[in-house]
């Protein structure tokens, strides 16, 4: 039998062989999506790269509007865009059954909830600050685990994948005791939390983001 030869060109680490590889090889990723070239990618590593990517096209908005006037709804609209760039063919919706985002591809389906934390200083009429609106409590942190609970309570057998992607601030010009950092920089163990992923991204100085996948 002829010695098969290395392939000159590498198939990334993210996305694994397919069917035909596969096969040779005995190997079935865990979690992949079938992509139209035969390639799987796994639904964590496409919102890990639509995610990073949606942060500068945030960013650029950021640097025209000012970051206090960006929200969870901006960032969504520009994740979305980010997963279609990268499999033209998902299905997605948003508000879906109360769900920020449900993203399908071929029978993989995934539930996204999304928090983006960040504090917000107003400014009265004539330019002066006023007070903050929003930063680190612990009314937020209920909130955060309102959401794990809420992800980890929905079981349909076609929701394969459950995540959530938050962003949060580093540092607040708040002045207190409570802190983003301080809440999610290290999560405690949770058994309703498959794993915790940080996003590498451009915006890395002022926010922090994480791919938390709920069991």
């Amino acid at each position: 039998m002829a010695k098969r030869l290395p392939s000159p060109f590498p198939v990334p680490e993210s996305i694994d062989r397919g069917p035909a590889a596969q096969a040779i090889e005995g190997y079935k990723p865990d979690g992949c999506i079938r992509s139209s070239t035969g390639y799987t990618l796994s639904m964590r590593d496409l919102l890990k790269k639509s995610v990073a990517a949606a942060i500068k096209k945030m960013k650029a908005h950021a640097d025209l509007v000012e970051l206090m006037n960006v929200d969870e709804s901006t960032f969504r609209s520009f994740l979305l865009a980010e997963i279609k760039r990268r499999r033209p063919e998902a299905r997605c919706q948003t508000e879906w059954h109360l769900f920020d985002l449900l993203v399908q591809i071929d029978t993989a389906s995934a539930l996204v909830e999304l928090k983006f934390y960040i504090t917000r200083r107003t400014r009265d009429l004539d330019g002066c600050s006023g007070p903050f609106k929003g930063g680190a409590s612990k009314k937020n942190e209920d909130e955060f685990k309102k959401c794990v609970r809420k992800l980890r309570r929905y079981r349909k057998p076609r929701i394969a994948h459950k995540y959530l992607i938050l962003i949060y601030e580093k540092t607040s010009p708040k002045r207190s005791k409570c802190s983003f950092a301080r809440s999610y920089d290290t999560l405690p163990a949770d058994p309703r939390i498959r794993s915790v992923m940080d996003v590498p991204h451009c915006m890395a100085d002022t926010l922090a983001c994480k791919i938390i996948e709920v069991a």
